[in-house]
């Protein structure tokens, strides 16, 4: 047998949208919406802090301009400049999403 150990950053939806939402000056940010997450689910992702490529950026783009929820881009999406900038650690992230 092949065990692997890793460091999986795990988080709730609410501290994670909380924590995107103050980094980003207050916008509304929903993970669950962004991932289209069901009750009592869990997202996983690798988020790097690399810069976006054209899709994701103008996903982005389009969820800072409209400053709505609905538009909430993937949390590998927000999580790259929370990453660059110090905020949080990249790597595996898991998200546990319940409403």
């Amino acid at each position: 047998m092949q065990i692997n150990t890793k460091i999986i950053h795990e988080v709730g939806e609410r501290e994670f949208n909380e924590a995107v939402s103050e980094f980003y000056g207050g916008l509304p940010y929903s993970a669950c919406l962004a991932v289209e997450g069901e009750n009592d689910s869990s997202y996983t992702t690798e988020a790097t802090g690399d810069e976006l490529d054209d899709w994701d950026a103008g996903k982005l783009k389009k969820w800072l301009d409209s400053g709505m929820e609905g538009f909430s881009p993937r949390p590998e999406v927000v999580l790259a400049k929370m990453i660059r900038e110090g905020n949080v650690p990249a790597g595996k992230y898991l998200i546990e999403i319940c409403w």
